[in-house]
């Protein structure tokens, strides 16, 4: 005997229990966005450009076929993880006032020039902040909508407020700062923040249960009503199953914990500052990993910084060293500090790798940019910038170092972009931006 049921009993029966439930607080990234891990960014910058002798790796017989080099060799581990470039260009550097560095701080990340402004730069010329959005913040507008933070700028030593200070902005004249201190950085993300505990796991099992029970509920109804009422339960069938991907999705509660309180440093001390990184960069996991943010920026300096590094005998001032002539043998200390921030993106990339989100983990589903205002400091080049990408989240083939020949950065930016699901049909100067770059997915 066929069993008829009115589309009202069907939605009140099996199918209604599948609606109702609710879902867990812990599931919250993957509700938003439809059973999938989120996707996030976060850009990189050190200053003064790099030494090219020692940054750019051997190429081999392929793209993949490449040998690291020396400032680079902390990234061997992750092969698979980074995509090493040569040959892009800051071409939207070529118009608007400002030096070198201005020009290089204010465009990386927005693809435009400069206003016209009052900040001195390093020879004395004169220009303002940059003319639009920057990438990050861009990206944030799409992404950041539905967590706490819209995005996160940490600072490791940044200071000052004008146009050298800067790479990230909300618009044209509206630079976005970096929080320098990691325990403001902690008391603003988690002082308030209660991270998920035992009962939720108690909670999910529980829940997992009443799936399992509506969908043998709902295999038992089907066989029972007429044909023309099976579409309406093989939805609910669906549903089912989307409930039950993004139970399976999640990590369980675990990843995302309430890290312990930083200590009081000082911040803007030589001797601290491997330490405060380790802060900074563990805060932005935890952010991301608590779905706090989607989008970040790790600033080591900026571009008229005095940093030293002591730890590795490096003792002059960083702004002072990019800037020697190429036959000075203090020199090669450049390519130490290089290393030591590739060690950093190396640590990074390990925190990320090692917590499991849905298919795969927190750094499958995170985009890296890597990021320098010049190429080479002494000649104060903006061209064959040294861009680096890591991580999976825009799609794009990793493991490989592929060279361009005079390449816009603008078309980077808008690959990025569509990478990371934003739509725009051009990012910063449309005179210098002309379409995905090639050669990345």
């Amino acid at each position: 005997m066929t069993v008829r049921l009115s589309r009202r009993a069907v939605l009140k029966g099996a199918g209604g229990i599948a609606l109702s439930l609710p879902l867990l607080p812990s599931l919250g990234a993957f509700a938003q966005t439809g059973g999938v891990a989120p996707k996030r960014f976060l850009v990189i910058y050190h200053p003064n450009g790099v030494l090219p002798s020692e940054w750019f790796p051997t190429p081999g017989t392929s793209e993949t076929d490449f040998t690291f080099s020396s400032s680079l060799e902390p990234l061997a581990p992750y092969r698979e993880h980074v995509l090493i470039t040569r040959g892009i260009d800051l071409a939207c550097t070529a118009v608007g006032p400002g030096e070198p560095h201005q020009k290089g701080m204010g465009g990386v990340l927005t693809g435009w020039h400069l206003n016209e402004g009052t900040f001195v730069g390093g020879d004395g010329s004169l220009a303002g902040y940059a003319k639009g959005i920057s990438i990050d913040q861009r990206i944030a507008q799409v992404l950041g909508t539905t967590t706490r933070f819209g995005s996160l700028n940490l600072g490791i030593r940044p200071r000052g407020g004008d146009v050298r200070h800067h790479i990230s902005y909300a618009g044209s004249d509206q630079p976005v700062p970096c929080i320098a201190d990691p325990v403001v950085a902690w008391n603003m993300l988690f002082s308030d923040f209660t991270a998920p505990s035992p009962e939720l796991d108690r909670v999910r099992a529980r829940r997992a249960s009443v799936l399992d029970a509506v969908r043998e509920q709902l295999a038992i109804v089907q066989k029972q009503v007429a044909a023309s009422e099976r579409a309406q339960l093989e939805r609910h069938l669906e549903l089912v199953r989307d409930l039950e991907v993004r139970l399976a999705a999640t990590t369980n509660g675990a990843a995302c914990t309430r890290p312990d309180q930083p200590p009081a440093m000082a911040i803007d001390s030589a001797e601290t500052m491997p330490e405060l990184s380790t802060w900074q960069i563990d805060l932005m996991v935890m952010a991301f990993a608590c779905d706090l943010t989607r989008v970040g920026l790790l600033q080591f300096g900026q571009a008229d910084n005095q940093l030293t590094f002591p730890w590795l005998g490096s003792t002059m001032d960083g702004h002072a060293l990019s800037h020697l002539g190429s036959s000075d043998p203090t020199r090669v200390q450049i390519g130490w500090r290089d290393h030591w921030y590739a060690e950093r993106l190396a640590y990074l990339l390990g925190r990320l790798k090692e917590i499991p989100e849905g298919d795969g983990t927190l750094l499958d589903h995170t985009q890296i940019l890597w990021v320098n205002e010049l190429s080479e400091g002494n000649s104060h080049s903006l061209r064959s910038m040294p861009f680096i990408l890591a991580g999976h989240a825009a799609g794009f083939r990793m493991g490989r170092y592929v060279q361009y020949d005079g390449a816009s950065h603008s078309d980077l930016l808008l690959s990025l972009l569509h990478g990371m699901g934003v739509d725009d049909e051009t990012f910063g100067n449309p005179d210098y931006c002309h379409g995905e770059l090639a050669n990345l997915t």
